[in-house]
């Protein structure tokens, strides 16, 4: 019987090539000599062919109650917690109704992924350095007087020359305020009042722009995780506040070193973010993911006095 022999060998290609794109996403990495094999292909390779860590947790059942699936439940809220979008290449694999077992392959940055936060939080506390707290400023301006008060806000201001304004200005406010009060007597209390309000009103908002000078590093970061984003509006409109960001920090050298450093190191940071580097890493994550607890409904009209007094008695404290 005669054989399609070019049918067959086409359909094979077609799906040789279907695969190797698959494998390979992103052609543009197989070139690249810094990636691993595995980094090139974006696999995700088990514990047993590149080592890591294999937890096993044993789920301790309410006294008195059968939880059918009880390993499935506990395995589906941690993942929510931990691990929601999977993208941390954790195994999870409930044993029978009471176990749970966790795998954390290694990845391929569980090496250089501690040094690489450590860097960027060293970056992120230069960032904040450059902060300062409203109540130091007015506890300057209020509490202090003459070169005293001049040298504690020169050393606020960080040489940025907006803060320097606003403080001439706070001092200037305050110091009005506090000459219309110590001549309080001399002047009728509508007037004083009407002398006062303005000026109060304007301290306070002095003291607001003071405060907006400031720039958290978790801000910052939100917006160099825009301006990084794949989608292309998200990555102009993060692009555009990064350019305002830098103009308006020309003249605070400090703020302005600080954002650069932190920003250099946000895509090396980016990619290991979500690595779990080690079994201390991974359980500190389990820790802090809660504690499932099942509470038992009681029903009036079915349940009798004896049943309820039972139920009530397995919810005290053992």
């Amino acid at each position: 019987m005669p054989t399609n022999l070019r049918g067959r060998f086409t359909f094979i290609a077609i799906v040789l090539v279907l695969a190797l794109w698959l494998i390979f996403p992103h052609p543009g990495l197989l070139t690249d000599p810094n990636l691993t094999f595995i980094q090139k292909t974006a696999l995700r390779p088990g514990i047993d062919m590149v080592g890591g860590v294999d937890l096993i947790y044993e789920i301790q059942v309410p006294a008195g109650n059968k939880v059918d699936d009880l390993a499935t439940q506990v395995m589906d809220a941690l993942k929510r917690r931990v691990d929601p979008n999977g993208v941390r290449n954790l195994v999870w694999r409930p044993q029978g109704n009471n176990r749970l077992e966790i795998q954390m392959p290694l990845s391929p940055e569980a090496a250089e992924a501690p040094q690489i936060k450590k860097a960027y939080d060293a970056a992120e506390s230069a960032l904040d350095a450059t902060n300062i707290s409203v109540a130091d400023v007015v506890n300057a301006v209020e509490q202090l007087t003459g070169p005293a008060r001049q040298q504690r806000l020169d050393a606020l201001a960080m040489g940025d020359p907006t803060r320097t304004a606003l403080f001439v200005q706070l001092c200037q406010t305050y110091d009005q305020i506090q000459t219309y009060k110590l001549n309080a007597q001399k002047l009728p209390l509508e007037v004083l009042a009407a002398k006062l309000e303005p000026l109060e009103d304007s301290y306070n908002t002095l003291k607001t722009q003071v405060d907006q000078t400031n720039l958290s590093s978790n801000d910052f970061e939100s917006i160099l995780e825009e301006a990084n984003s794949t989608d292309d509006s998200a990555r102009l409109d993060g692009s555009g506040k990064l350019e305002d960001l830098r103009r308006q920090a020309l003249n605070f050298p400090a703020r302005l070193t600080a954002m650069d450093a932190m920003a250099a190191k946000f895509k090396d940071y980016d990619a290991v973010r979500m690595a779990v580097t080690d079994s201390a890493d991974l359980k500190r994550l389990l820790q802090g993911s809660g504690v499932l607890e099942f509470h038992i409904l009681a029903d009036h009209t079915t349940s009798t006095l004896s049943d309820l007094e039972t139920m009530y008695a397995r919810l005290q404290p053992g």
